[in-house]
């Protein structure tokens, strides 16, 4: 499992991140034959492609979910919203959730949408699993420490990075409770990706777990 697991990082990491950086390429190219001679028989060659390359990222993603455990294989979308309903025996409440892509808000959690598709190719198998596991940590926390009625998980995927924030109304971080191993690991987590954690009095009262990786 640990090998497939390798391999499965790697198609990610080193086959799937030189097709886009290719077809980023391509598409620069296709903006350049405004006046080349045989222009639409050029732009036609390199949206096929374009067309190509994309085709390899989807089969090679495809390949990626088979060598994952089953719950791995899931979208990252459906798991996170499947924390948040399993959270909320514990919570007493259901935790709301809030899903960014580019900065535009997602109407629904789709997790057969075409945003989550984008969402699992940009955050590959490692970082999304450590988004999973943060919120997975995130409500774990809230449920243990806050006494809250109310708890927000905000995840902001953009271009190059990805923000996670679980908020709550309870009664904010204890100085003299130690929390230290949890949030360790989330900040090792985080490091792992260049990014940082911290947990922190909200502005309004509660508490705020800020989470962020940037995507390789």
């Amino acid at each position: 499992m640990s090998e497939r697991n390798r391999i499965a990082r790697d198609l990610h990491d080193l086959a799937i991140q030189q097709l886009f950086a290719t077809g980023m390429r391509l598409e620069h190219a296709t903006s350049l034959l405004e006046d080349a001679p045989r222009a639409a028989e050029i732009r036609s060659e390199l949206e096929q492609a374009i067309d190509g390359v994309d085709e390899g990222v989807r089969q090679i993603r495809g390949i990626v979910r088979s060598l994952r455990d089953r719950d791995e294989q899931l979208p990252v979308v459906e798991r996170l919203v499947r924390e948040a309903s399993l959270a909320r025996a514990s919570l007493g409440f259901a935790p709301s959730m809030l899903l960014t892509l580019d900065g535009e808000q997602l109407a629904r959690a789709d997790a057969d949408g075409e945003e989550s598709d984008e969402i699992d190719a940009r955050l590959g198998v490692e970082l999304g699993d450590d988004v999973v596991a943060v919120v997975r940590e995130g409500l774990s926390n809230v449920a243990r420490h806050a006494q809250a009625t109310s708890a927000r998980v905000e995840i902001d995927v953009a271009a190059r990075s990805v923000r996670v924030l679980v908020t709550d109304d309870g009664r904010g971080p204890d100085p003299a409770t130690d929390r230290r191993s949890g949030l360790a690991n989330l900040a090792a987590r985080a490091q792992d990706h260049d990014g940082v954690a911290r947990l922190a009095p909200a502005p309004g009262g509660g508490s705020e777990l800020l989470w962020e990786g940037w995507i390789r």
